[in-house]
């Protein structure tokens, strides 16, 4: 039009601009989330594939531990084999559906925690209760042992043999008087008359402290004769243990027998429960001396 304006011609054109910024800007609307479902066979291992169908496979290469450490994991265990493909000792086993697994990794053996020691036992402490928690065995175990080697090859030992005496004499309380009456009465109970093994640990079981020994510490003990308290029953315990048993044991050890021997203490304590905490005591330290423990 040779640069003449054409008023109609520009009116529409700004009447088309205002229509166009008249209208609402539209915003699309995002399509549902789809919620996750897992399809049969799209499980693979420690990877699933996810709702769009993406599936994420193991590569041959390298494999990231379950740990993020970057340490190789295992090769992937295939959800099924053929039958026959399983290898003899391989580590994998089948069930009846025919899948294979892999074995459980072995259990570690539990150890053996000894509940009736106290915590700090040292080792001595702890043989020690060997014996007293099975006092008869430990001493026809020990003493047994003994007898065999003085008997030799036959099953009973003479009333005069040397070995036999002497070893009666340093672990009982018996003198040489007494043991030989003692000697006599216990070949008279055989057909023989000779001592048996059991005759031997008997008169071991029977003598290990004196009877007078015994009685004189509690008379010294006791206010009227009759009976002792519990700590003077203690104290009376250790005297016997170290002036006539002449055994000295950490102090540790020491309460430890002495807590054994008076487990069923009561408050008051007589002269037969006080004769029998004695010699139950005397036969611990005379098995420990010969054990040298």
């Amino acid at each position: 039009h040779g640069g003449v304006y054409d008023a109609p011609a520009g009116a529409a054109f700004f009447q088309e601009e205002e229509e166009q910024e008249a209208r609402p800007f539209y915003v699309p609307t995002p399509p549902p989330e789809e919620e996750e479902v897992e399809r049969p066979g799209e499980h693979h291992g420690n990877f699933a594939c996810d709702g769009g169908g993406e599936d994420l496979k193991r590569q041959s290469g390298d494999h990231v531990g379950d740990k993020g450490d970057g340490s190789p994991s295992p090769p992937p265990v295939p959800d099924a084999l053929p039958s026959g493909a399983l290898p003899a000792g391989g580590g994998l086993h089948a069930t009846v559906d025919g899948a294979a697994h892999r074995d459980a990794a072995p259990k570690a053996t539990p150890q053996v925690v000894n509940t009736t020691s106290p915590a700090g036992a040292t080792d001595a402490q702890q043989e020690i209760q060997v014996i007293f928690f099975d006092l008869d065995g430990a001493e026809h175990s020990a003493y047994g042992a003994v007898f065999r080697e003085i008997a030799g090859s036959g099953s009973s030992a003479q009333t005069d043999d040397t070995q036999l005496r002497d070893f009666l004499l340093t672990n009982t309380a018996l003198s040489a008087e007494e043991l030989d009456l003692e000697l006599v009465k216990a070949a008279s109970e055989s057909h023989d008359f000779s001592i048996s093994m059991d005759s031997f640990v008997g008169l071991l079981r029977r003598f290990p402290v004196s009877e007078s020994d015994v009685l004189q510490q509690f008379m010294t003990t006791s206010a009227d004769g009759h009976e002792i308290s519990m700590e003077d029953c203690r104290s009376g315990l250790r005297n016997v243990l170290e002036s006539r048993l002449h055994a000295s044991w950490p102090e540790p050890t020491l309460e430890l027998v002495l807590d054994h021997v008076m487990s069923d203490v009561a408050w008051t304590v007589d002269l037969e429960r006080w004769t029998s905490f004695c010699s139950r005591l005397a036969r611990i330290a005379r098995l420990a001396r010969y054990l040298r423990l």
